[in-house]
């Protein structure tokens, strides 16, 4: 469901100006779109005020406000900012923000509310075994494997809802391109946050997810690791490399991103250790969690180093 657009992001009105071919309204009819920015707030101590600092036009609403997750410690949360293309903030996110993986574009006929009233409805979702998890929308990697997962147009446009374009910019390997996906069938909100578990995914969505995510860690190890590797290999081989250690790392009870990462860091750093004694001891002590292995694990090899 995603396509590669060929837009320059500095010309985006390319975009906000392109309609459905289905559209019958006369040309006078047809109204810019609005432009809105889906930001990921950790990089802010307050992102609303931050954001409107910024820009005194920008008109914005906190994804978490009033939802179960609004309380003094995660009041920040993601911000959705309503914005035109000619604003510091939104040339902000092409050439700094954007290349952090930031946050996301979004084009709408709908209102500011309208689509924060959307996408508050998807502040959780059900997966298949019924618990609810965390949608991530703002973050490039996770929106597109949740893309990706849509293989049918109704339901891609149930998740899509009010909002007609996500665009956002796709650097994980060797080019960075601006991709993009399009709501087959825009429409008006049909949920708002006391909704938020409304979508659930099937069995076949949520495995797409997850080989989706485990494309994309691959696919960045790879690219930021390759000067890592003992012997000086190619994109290509540094990445079906770190595809086995990937595996080897679940092997060893590393599911977690940030673990997955250390792991593989320190395979390439310090070779295979697994059959060293202290070692041993340390994957099979049930006293630490994946987490306390890893930090154990690290300490141990860069220690044994040091005293070599």
């Amino acid at each position: 469901m995603i396509e590669t657009i060929h837009v320059n992001p500095y010309n985006i009105e390319e975009l906000l100006y392109q309609h459905d071919a289905n559209d019958t309204r006369e040309e006078e009819q047809k109204k810019e779109k609005k432009l809105f920015l889906f930001l990921e707030s950790d990089y802010f101590e307050n992102s609303q005020e931050e954001v409107e600092e910024m820009d005194i036009n920008a008109n914005t609403k906190l994804l978490w406000e009033n939802s179960n997750l609004w309380h003094e410690h995660r009041a920040n949360g993601p911000l959705i900012v309503e914005t035109i293309n000619s604003s510091p903030i939104f040339k902000k996110f092409i050439e700094e923000w954007s290349e952090e993986n930031r946050g996301v574009i979004l084009l709408s006929d709908y209102s500011l509310n309208e689509v924060t009233q959307h996408l508050q409805s998807l502040i959780f979702v059900t997966e298949p075994n019924g618990t609810l998890t965390r949608l991530r929308l703002y973050e490039p990697r996770k929106l597109r494997g949740v893309l990706n997962a849509m293989q049918e147009e109704e339901t891609l446009s149930d998740l899509m809802g009010c909002i007609e374009q996500f665009v956002w910019l796709e650097n994980c390997g060797l080019d960075e391109e601006w991709l993009s996906t399009t709501n087959p069938s825009p429409h008006a909100p049909q949920h708002d946050i006391h909704d938020e578990n409304w979508f659930v995914f099937t069995q076949e969505q949520n495995l797409i997810l997850f080989l989706n995510e485990e494309e994309y860690f691959c696919r960045r190890l790879s690219w930021e690791l390759e000067e890592s590797f003992p012997i000086p290999v190619s994109i290509v081989d540094a990445e079906n490399q770190i595809i086995q250690l990937n595996i080897e790392a679940k092997e060893e009870g590393f599911f977690k991103d940030t673990d997955k990462e250390v792991y593989i860091r320190l395979r390439l750093e310090f070779g295979d250790f697994r059959l060293e004694e202290e070692v041993e001891k340390i994957f099979e002590n049930r006293g630490y969690s994946a987490n306390g292995k890893i930090t154990e694990l690290e300490s141990f090899l860069k220690t044994k180093k040091g005293e070599a």
